[in-house]
């Protein structure tokens, strides 16, 4: 079991639970909102400062059997495919909020340019559907 601290601001800190053995105990800080219930926080190993930018994706309640199907996916479907093609996925987290179940997901923080050509935008399901195909053979 891994845990995960998420300090959400200067009077709220989280503990997380993984029951996965990949993960390590961590330490992510809040940094700001990126868009609806995604954040961009810093990770780190429990105990030092945080200093990987990482995007957070937070599910609570009701809304949290979407974010198991989306970690599902990510850790079978898409496992050949991070890093390259879709973001790295650094695992899931659950715990409680007030009472409330939650569950945040880790991933690899992407940012860039915005894409100018609208052509890039009509060609980028077909390279994913070239890479998910590659992976299976």
């Amino acid at each position: 079991m891994a845990t995960l601290e998420l300090v959400w601001d200067r009077q709220h800190t989280y503990t997380f639970w993984s029951w996965s053995t990949e993960h390590v105990h961590q330490t992510a800080r809040v940094v700001r909102r990126l868009k609806g219930h995604v954040y961009a926080a810093h990770i780190g190993p429990r105990g030092m400062e945080p200093e990987q930018l990482i995007a957070l994706k937070i599910a609570r309640g009701e809304e949290l059997p979407e974010l198991e199907r989306e970690v599902e996916f990510y850790d079978n479907e898409l496992r050949g495919l991070q890093g390259s093609v879709v973001p790295r996925c650094f695992g899931s987290f659950k715990g409680k909020v007030d009472g409330i179940d939650v569950a945040c997901l880790l991933m690899e923080f992407c940012s860039g340019p915005p894409v100018r050509d609208p052509h890039e935008f009509k060609y980028a399901p077909v390279v994913l559907v070239i890479s998910f195909r590659a992976d299976r053979i």
